[in-house]
């Protein structure tokens, strides 16, 4: 179980959001969309570098063992850099200070993460810019530590997940440098693991893939989970692209992506790069980090813009079709959030999905009906209707006028 709670940050007073395999964030341009995704993001630590965390892990005897590491613990011994930790991530995903997340006329802005057994809350002070926090609950991960003891007097270790299981290899004449990477390890699992590893899909701006060979010269993709160089937000995507030869299912265009550049074929020609749409760049990079087995979540910001509408109804099927990954989605489009529900009504899924909408501030969750039917949207259907009626009542004026 895994649930977010927000209290004025940024447009949004107050949210409380339940994580489930399928969620959708329905709201207008500036309501707090992105917010939330990029909170939900934060909030899973998956980036949460290497540091000198101080772990007790007793005496540690050369060979192979198994520990328990206590999440409580683990960030109550270590206050001062997981407030660090929580701090510099704010800044690198809403690239802003703390402070300008506080909703204004507000003097404090609140996150909650609410999972089986942990609810970790996080205060964020407008006036002193500072980050605090509490952690209630706990929970236990276990770790195996194989350890090689030798002469050297650098300690080196490396991790990774083998059947479920974090194994640590570490080498040295001390072990002093395990703690700091079991420490990363347990927090990106600490509030939810079954949705860690996530790519970050900002829809709207993929048309950078466009500029694709000017931006690789400062990325490596793709990355391991534990990421040595977080990336900003906007192209965490390209991580999870691993070079090779796609087939793009809305266009049929071939795509063959490696990190030095993009080839794209249509029959047997190539097709320059810059010739190729916003909307296949971006069904493209949403296909490629599906097809991904290690994410487990996919957020994804307007699957629907740049898209035609027919194109947008086979995106739809598509993202429905997924059954590997969780999915968060935000939208301004109708067509996506009835279209999700009933696609997942047919495959006997509809129990997995929640739709919120961000009305005025206020996250509610919209009511969705035994056979997949959706509330009307507050945000979305009144505005079109009112505008349809404008229409037609000119239209019928205009008629009646030219009669006489």
């Amino acid at each position: 179980m895994r649930r977010l709670t927000i209290r004025n940050i940024g447009p949004i007073s107050k949210a409380d959001i339940e994580i489930t395999p399928w969620v959708i964030i329905v709201g207008g341009n500036a309501s707090g969309k992105t917010i939330i995704s990029t909170i939900h993001y934060l909030t899973l630590f998956q980036s949460a570098p290497s540091m000198p965390w101080r772990i007790n892990l007793g005496t540690i005897r050369a060979g192979v063992q198994e520990t328990s590491i206590s999440v409580k613990e683990l960030i109550e011994e270590n206050r001062e850099l997981f407030k660090q930790l929580l701090t510099n991530e704010i800044r690198r995903l809403f690239n802003a200070e703390p402070h300008g997340l506080v909703k204004i006329g507000e003097d404090e802005g609140r996150i909650e993460v609410i999972t089986d057994s942990l609810v970790l809350s996080v205060i964020i002070d407008r006036r002193g810019n500072a980050v605090g926090f509490d952690v209630n609950g706990d929970r236990k991960l276990s770790v195996i530590i194989e350890y090689a003891k030798s002469n050297y007097t650098q300690c080196i270790s490396s991790g990774v997940v083998e059947d479920g299981q974090y194994r640590v290899s570490v080498m040295g004449s001390n072990t002093d440098c395990a703690a700091h990477i079991i420490g990363s390890y347990v927090l990106s699992r600490a509030f939810g693991d079954t949705w860690s590893p996530a790519a970050f899909l900002a829809t709207e701006r993929i048309a950078i893939l466009a500029l694709h060979p000017g931006i690789m010269r400062l990325i490596l993709t793709p990355e391991p989970v534990t990421i040595s160089k977080p990336l900003p937000l906007l192209m965490d995507f390209l991580r999870w692209i691993a070079p090779g030869e796609y087939r793009e299912e809305l266009s049929g265009l071939t795509i063959t992506y490696q990190p030095s550049a993009i080839t794209i074929r249509s029959g047997g020609g190539n097709i320059p790069p810059s010739l190729v749409s916003t909307g296949i760049y971006q069904a493209f990079a949403i296909e490629a980090v599906a097809r991904n087995p290690i994410v487990r979540t996919m957020i994804i910001e307007e699957p629907e813009i740049n898209l035609h509408a027919d194109a947008e109804i086979r995106m739809v099927r598509y993202l429905a079709s997924i059954r590997d990954k969780n999915m968060f989605v935000t939208t301004h489009s109708e067509w996506m959030v009835m279209g999700i529900a009933h696609e997942l009504n047919r495959q006997g899924r509809l129990k997995d999905l929640r739709i919120y909408e961000i009305r005025n501030g206020n996250v509610v969750e919209v009511p969705i009906g035994k056979n997949g039917e959706v509330e009307a949207l507050e945000t979305i259907t009144p505005v079109r209707e009112e505008y349809l009626r404008e229409i037609i009542e000119e239209v019928l004026s205009n008629e009646q006028g030219n009669n006489h």
